[in-house]
C-alpha cells in the first residue's frame, strides 16, 4: 500500500508544451488534488491549479514524452495534504492571535466552564444571588427576598392598625400605632364616630366625652376647609376640666379633604383612657377599606404634657 494516497479514476489527455491538462471520467475537484503531483508514463510535473473536475493546469508545460490521448495517470496528494496542513495551521494561527488580542484574561477562564454553574462560580456570583436568577417574576423576586408577607399586608389591608414599622424617630418620641390616610368621607364618617362613641366606656366616668358631631367630616364644602396636603396632624394636651380644644384631630388627604374630630367636654381624663381611645381611632381609620396611604401616630409617654403626630406617607 503506497505511503501517500494517490488519486487514478478517468483517464486523461495531455498536449506537448501545454500546462492544460483534459480528464475523461475525472472527479479532479471533488478530490482536492490541488497541490498534487501529475504522473504520466514515468514522468511527473506538480499541479498548479484544478479548474474543474476535467482540467487542471501543470505548473510547466509538458514535454513530448508525456503527450497522448485518454492516458492512464495518477496523482500523488502528499503534497496536496501537505498544502492542507500548512493552510490548517494558518488559520489556526490566526484564531489564536484573535483570541489573545481581542479576549481579556478574564473571559478566558470562563472557556473552559463545563456548565452554567460553574461560570456563575467564575464571575463569583454569590449563592444567594443565584436564588434570584432562576425566578420567574417580579413577584417571585419578591418572595425570595422576603418581602412577599410584607407587599400582601399592605395590600390586603389585614391588622394594618397593630402593624409596627421600624423608621427612625425624632429624640423623645417611641412608636405607638400604624393608621391609614386618604379615604373617603362617607364611607370613614360614620365607622369614626360610631368607634369613638362606643369607646366613651373607657372613660373614669360616663358622659365624661362629648365630641362635636357637626365637625366629625368635611368634604371641602364645610367645616375645616382651608389648605391641603399629604398628611394629617393630631395634637392634644391635658387641660382644666370642662375646658374646650381637647384631643383636637385634623385628618388632611391629598385630595383636599378633612375630616375633624374634637372632644368639646373633658372630665378627670386620664393616660390610660386617652390612649385607649387614640387606640380606637387608629382601628376606626385602619377599618376603611378606602384606606390608601400609611402614617405613623407617636407619643411622648406624658400624656398629660403629651403630643400627638399621626404621619403620612407617599
Amino acid at each position: 500500500m503506497p505511503i501517500q494516497p494517490t488519486y487514478k479514476s478517468g483517464t486523461c489527455s495531455v498536449v506537448s508544451g501545454s500546462a492544460v491538462v483534459t480528464g475523461q471520467g475525472t472527479a479532479w475537484a471533488l478530490a482536492l488534488v490541488a497541490g498534487g503531483t501529475l504522473s504520466v508514463k514515468g514522468l511527473s510535473i506538480p499541479i498548479a491549479s484544478v479548474e474543474d473536475d476535467t482540467h487542471l493546469t501543470l505548473d510547466y508545460p509538458a514535454p513530448a514524452a508525456m503527450a497522448g490521448a485518454t492516458q492512464a495517470y495518477s496523482i500523488s496528494l502528499g503534497r496536496a495534504d501537505v498544502a492542507d496542513a500548512i493552510r490548517s495551521n494558518r488559520l489556526l494561527a490566526d484564531l489564536v492571535a484573535t483570541l489573545s488580542d481581542d479576549v481579556s484574561p478574564f473571559v478566558r477562564t470562563l472557556l473552559d466552564d463545563p456548565d452554567a454553574a460553574t461560570v456563575l462560580a467564575t464571575l463569583g456570583v454569590s449563592g444567594f444571588a443565584k436564588t434570584l436568577l432562576d425566578d420567574a417574576n417580579a413577584a417571585a423576586a419578591l418572595v425570595t427576598l422576603g418581602l412577599a408577607p410584607v407587599g400582601k399586608l399592605l395590600a390586603s389591608g389585614t391588622a394594618l392598625n397593630t402593624a409596627r414599622l421600624d423608621l427612625p424617630l425624632d429624640p423623645g418620641f417611641r412608636k405607638y400605632k400604624i393608621v391609614l390616610d386618604n379615604f373617603q368621607p362617607a364611607t370613614v364618617g360614620r365607622s369614626l364616630c360610631a368607634v369613638l362613641d362606643y369607646g366613651s366606656g373607657y372613660a373614669s366616668s360616663a358622659g365624661n366625652y362629648v365630641y362635636g358631631g357637626d365637625y366629625a367630616l368635611s368634604d371641602g364644602t364645610g367645616g375645616r376647609t382651608s389648605g391641603s396636603s399629604s398628611s394629617f396632624v393630631m395634637s392634644g394636651g391635658q387641660n382644666a376640666a370642662g375646658s374646650n380644644g381637647i384631643c383636637e384631630i385634623d385628618l388632611t388627604s391629598s385630595n383636599g379633604w378633612y375630616s375633624w374630630l374634637k372632644a368639646t367636654t373633658v372630665h378627670q381624663l386620664s393616660s390610660n383612657s386617652l390612649r385607649q381611645r387614640l387606640d380606637l381611632f387608629c382601628q376606626a381609620v385602619a377599618s376603611s377599606a378606602k384606606a390608601t396611604r400609611l402614617g405613623l401616630l407617636y407619643d411622648t409617654g406624658n400624656i398629660g404634657q403629651a403630643n400627638y403626630a399621626l404621619y403620612g406617607m407617599n
